[in-house]
């Protein structure tokens, strides 16, 4: 992965971000980085290869951080547990699909 955004300044970067969805995403799948098509995350490797993730340190704090101010991080919450859950398992990545995704993640109790 190369990240040009390293030689932009903070100022244009920022300018980037705001841009409405639509346009930051032309943008950078037309400028900005070039992801290799093979790439995978840390998390996915490690699941893959048996061992433990860095999930707690990750979504986990969110979630630590959520129950802490009463504010609700389904997505967080359930991305936790399924690789939790994963982890124990060892068989690998969840691999759920994003509708299966979504419907834990708008069914879940966070509090």
């Amino acid at each position: 992965v190369t990240n040009p955004l390293n030689n932009l300044s903070l100022h244009t970067v920022v300018k980037l971000m705001n841009l409405p969805s639509f346009m930051f995403s032309f943008i950078l799948s037309r400028t900005l980085v070039d992801i290799d098509k093979k790439a995978t995350s840390s998390m996915q490797d490690d699941l893959k290869n048996r061992r433990f993730t860095e999930i707690d340190h990750l979504n986990g704090l969110i979630v630590e951080m959520g129950l802490k101010h009463q504010v609700a991080t389904p997505v967080n919450s359930v991305l936790r547990q399924l690789v939790k859950e994963a982890e124990e398992k060892k068989e690998g990545s969840p691999c759920i699909s994003p509708e299966e995704l979504y419907r834990l993640c708008t069914t879940v109790n966070t509090h």
